[in-house]
């Protein structure tokens, strides 16, 4: 979960690039905002885990010349977590209802997901 968060969005946005003939605009727009709340879900289980339950967490993924790589989620990165995510959530929510009319809806919101 921990890593996946950070490769969720990456993966909409792959998803719907390779798709989005098919999705269409609406299906584009229905599926990045899905994906946006599946991110949010995972920030709060992070957010849960790290700050209220006080447990700060290490994932490593691989040493380097004596130097081990990784990440830490602590109290910050669990509160900014679920700031950025609920934010990003929040803009896809309001863009897909502003952006209804427009053609390229499906092109933003994929630009979208990727600044995310």
């Amino acid at each position: 979960m921990y890593l996946a968060i950070m490769t969720l969005p990456l993966v909409i946005v792959l998803v719907a690039l390779t798709g989005g003939r098919k999705l269409g605009n609406e299906g584009i727009g229905i599926y990045t905002v899905g994906g946006m709340i599946g991110t949010f879900v995972m920030g709060w289980n992070i957010f849960k885990e790290v700050v209220i339950e006080q447990g700060t967490t290490y994932v490593k993924l691989w040493n380097w010349v004596m130097v081990e790589i990784g990440f830490q989620y602590d109290t910050l990165t669990g509160i900014m977590v679920v700031v950025v995510t609920g934010i990003s959530l929040l803009v896809h929510l309001y863009s897909l209802e502003y952006m209804k009319e427009d053609p390229h809806q499906g092109r933003f919101m994929i630009y979208l997901t990727m600044f995310t």
